[in-house]
């Protein structure tokens, strides 16, 4: 239940932030804290389990970008690497690394809190194009996919359920495994789900999470490479079926991004694959940058969709 980067990418503009003026700053009293609903459970589209505020940072901090302690180079965009905020749960058999990857973030978070806080409240997290995304998709307790059951921390609603968590000193599920090793959160059963192989589940899974580089935006550093918009569910249907891809970079002219009906030969395929099952020689990073391939389920269901015709 580790493979969650279905909805992974970096933020357009650099997050240049000083750790020091984090702890050094005046920041406000948290308020109340209201522990039940701090431990509202929503679910990945892999079914795996969180508390939504601990969504939230994943959403818009840290899920492989910026604040993730796996992000690297130009997927830190200038955030600090002793300021990070990972939250995804632990699955079956967790290795030594995520435990302590895991425990360090909610750690950070804990410590910094209400300078955290602050920081959203104000608008100076998350910045750039993070901040301008539209949520990502999530299943609340029944299991219903929803846009709504994890605001993003720049709406009021949003940034009330931040508050709230971080007030009750932000519990977090840590594992779906009752046999996992930690002692620094709660456990949760993972919850069975499946993916539809169609546009608006792919576009809902996967692809509108990574509207902070993939956008049309003028200042974007990435744009002059790449060019893909996802935006909007047409945009971003229109950007990858049947174009060449890219009209720069190390992919131009390397094929389709999405040739309808051959999955394998799709370069947005190609990339979505973990490293290791990659093909020979294929162009670019591997994506999302620099997070953890995209799960099993949502990596079929992109398959599926594309031998079928790739239809909208």
């Amino acid at each position: 239940m580790r493979s969650i980067g279905l909805w992974r990418a970096p933020a357009v503009l650099s997050l240049c932030l000083c750790l020091a003026s984090w702890l050094s700053a005046c920041a406000p009293d948290l308020g109340k804290c209201d522990l039940q609903l701090a431990k509202t459970i929503v679910y990945a589209p892999d079914g795996t389990p969180f508390y939504a505020g601990q969504a939230q940072v994943f959403q818009s901090c840290a899920g492989a970008f910026c604040h993730a302690a796996g992000a690297t180079g130009a997927g830190r965009l200038g955030a600090p690497h002793n300021a990070d905020f990972d939250t995804v749960p632990l699955g079956a058999s967790p290795s030594a690394h995520d435990i302590t990857v895991l425990r360090n973030g909610i750690e950070r978070v804990r410590e910094l809190a209400p300078s955290f806080y602050d920081r959203v409240d104000n608008g100076s997290m998350p910045p750039g194009g993070v901040g301008k995304r539209a949520p990502l998709m999530w299943l609340d307790a029944s299991g219903a996919p929803s846009t709504t059951a994890v605001p993003l921390v720049t709406t009021s609603a949003g940034k009330e359920m931040l508050r709230n968590w971080l007030a009750c000193d932000a519990p977090i599920v840590a594992t779906t495994d009752p046999a996992a090793p930690q002692t620094f959160g709660d456990t949760v059963p993972a919850k069975s789900t499946t993916i539809a192989p169609s546009f608006a589940s792919i576009y809902g899974v996967v692809l509108g999470g990574c509207t902070a580089c993939h956008n049309a935006d003028a200042n974007n550093p990435y744009k002059a490479q790449q060019a893909l918009d996802f935006t909007t569910m047409d945009a971003a249907y229109t950007t990858l079926v049947g174009p060449d891809a890219f009209a720069n970079g190390s992919c131009k002219m390397r094929g389709k991004l999405v040739a309808a009906g051959d999955c394998a030969g799709s370069l947005l395929y190609q990339k979505l694959l973990p490293a290791a099952q990659a093909p020979a020689g294929v162009c670019g990073s591997a994506m999302p940058l620099g997070g953890q391939a995209i799960s099993k389920a949502a990596l079929d269901a992109v398959c599926n969709w594309i031998k079928a015709g790739a239809k909208q």
